[in-house]
């Protein structure tokens, strides 16, 4: 898991997440803290899992760059519940309320949740990504 808690609740619910991962996934778990952004496709490329915990109601790219990879991801962010809500379940688990998230992990661990891999890339590719942004701005001045 990638990224730090910095102060205050967010620290203590860093560490109450840590406490409550059961023995037998403990040593499959690792907690990185913080990466450089240059690190990062070393990271993804290596990763069965990436977790998107973020109060910005706005789109965030570490929901995007996981999916464009086929990885799946747990996320809290308001702007991807409106915004993926169609894949809820197939891939992109969304959490109602980050107390939510160690429920959703176990179970993603566990492998109760079947996806298809490229629906997450194709996603990315059709809806967000830089060649079809360019062409919706373009698009807005013609």
């Amino acid at each position: 898991i990638v990224g730090d808690a910095l102060a205050g609740n967010d620290v203590e619910y860093l560490n109450a997440i840590k406490q409550s991962i059961s023995n037998e996934y403990k040593n499959n778990i690792i907690f990185t803290g913080s990466i450089s952004f240059e690190k990062l496709p070393t990271i993804y490329k290596d990763i069965d899992l990436a977790i998107n915990i973020s109060d910005t109601g706005s789109l965030d790219k570490t929901i995007i760059e996981p999916m464009a990879m086929g990885i799946p991801i747990i996320t809290s962010n308001d702007s991807a519940k409106q915004i993926f809500h169609h894949l809820d379940g197939k891939g992109i688990y969304l959490l109602d309320t980050k107390e939510d998230l160690k429920d959703k992990l176990n179970s993603v661990i566990a492998k109760e949740c079947d996806f298809d891999r490229t629906e997450l890339r194709d996603e990315v590719v059709q809806n967000h990504s830089l060649d079809n942004l360019a062409k919706k701005i373009v698009s807005e001045f013609e």
